[in-house]
């Protein structure tokens, strides 16, 4: 085989690599209308992103053939092309404060899902969950409004002590609860919860509907410092994958099931999306926003929900900003969007793992 012919197999593979890549970095302009695939196909951007430089970096070594010209000009457009996606999805800010708890703004935004503070592992652990550890995380990121979803509740102290009352007691007497999952004869509770060490006020929770994987969304207004802001708190409709469905990949069936999952989901999500950009978009104040949007950041639901607003994690942050610790080391799926008003001054993620996703916080300044 010749040189000239064997060029054509990376030539091949490179073309085939910017077809999926091109097809994500359309997402942003159509996102309101974006369809199931090219949104789940962000799942693989930054792998994809990865393959054209490594394809770039392959055709400057035969830079002086024809073919490897024209395919360095071809990646480097397809770059230029990719550059909203890149911006979302990396965070180039890599000499970043070394120091996160220490505060450079007015107000501390912490959003965290919490899985439950670790009352799944009640049994498993003889009653010795990692809630102490949250606990004592919390009171040293000491945050001003905390966001959190799947929060868990038990409304009988002789069964399980109360967090609200805990958190309460560590300097956060103002709360917004939203239990949207009841069980145990109404003693166990979880959903969204709002806390603050400053009044609450105007609290209004929706229940989206879905399948059975969000918590809706909430709101309440909190005055600061004489200024009024509005937070958005919600956990949107995710896939449902579990182990079985992981263990499925490869099988027919299973594909079929994954898939299925991943376009119901995606379509589910897309119309919480709608609603609620559409309720932050009539705030009479400054948004803070703060959840699991259950997608990436080459997402359709990810550019809805950001429009008009700042990703902290694009503003501060580095490197991939990974959120959620298992299946793949790109999964950003929890966000802080502020108002454009609002200054960030510093973001960075906790990488503890005491629930399934890591802690977010920012600082912000008006």
């Amino acid at each position: 085989m010749t040189v000239k012919r064997w060029l054509q197999i990376p030539f091949l593979f490179n073309v085939l690599v910017m077809l999926p890549f091109l097809t994500i970095c359309l997402v942003p302009f159509i996102s309101s209308g974006a369809g199931w695939i090219p949104s789940t196909l962000g799942l693989g951007f930054p792998y994809l992103l990865l393959l054209i430089v490594l394809f770039l970096a392959f055709w400057l070594c035969y830079i002086r053939r024809r073919l490897a010209k024209i395919m360095i000009m071809i990646n480097v457009l397809v770059l230029i092309l990719g550059t909203t996606q890149i911006k979302a999805v990396i965070g180039f800010h890599f000499f970043a404060d070394t120091k996160p708890l220490e505060r450079s703004g007015d107000i501390r935004v912490m959003s965290w899902n919490v899985s439950g503070w670790d009352i799944r592992s009640w049994d498993a652990k003889n009653h010795q969950t990692d809630q102490p550890l949250m606990f004592d995380l919390i009171e040293q990121v000491n945050p001003d409004v905390m966001l959190f979803q799947e929060f868990f509740n038990c409304t009988a102290p002789s069964i399980v002590v109360s967090y609200i009352d805990l958190l309460s007691k560590r300097g956060y007497p103002y709360y917004y609860f939203s239990p949207s999952s009841i069980t145990v004869s109404g003693y166990f509770q979880s959903g969204l919860a709002v806390f603050s060490k400053y009044p609450l006020t105007d609290t209004t929770f929706v229940d989206l509907k879905g399948a059975g994987h969000s918590e809706g969304y909430q709101y309440a207004d909190v005055t600061i410092e004489g200024k009024k802001y509005r937070l958005f708190n919600t956990h949107l409709e995710s896939a449902g994958l579990n182990a079985d469905d992981i263990n499925a990949v490869g099988k027919v069936n299973g594909s079929g099931t994954i898939i299925n999952k991943l376009r119901n989901s995606h379509q589910v999500r897309q119309a919480q999306a709608k609603e609620l950009k559409q309720k932050m978009n009539e705030s009479p104040h400054p948004v803070i926003f703060g959840g699991d949007v259950d997608d990436v950041p080459n997402s359709a639901a990810y550019f809805y929900l950001r429009k008009g607003l700042q990703d902290a994690f694009i503003k501060k942050g580095s490197g991939l900003g990974r959120t959620f610790r298992f299946v793949a080391p790109n999964l950003r799926i929890d966000y802080l969007f502020f108002s454009e008003n609002f200054t960030v001054n510093k973001f960075f993620e906790i990488p503890k793992n005491f629930s399934a996703h890591y802690p977010i916080v920012a600082d912000i300044s008006e």
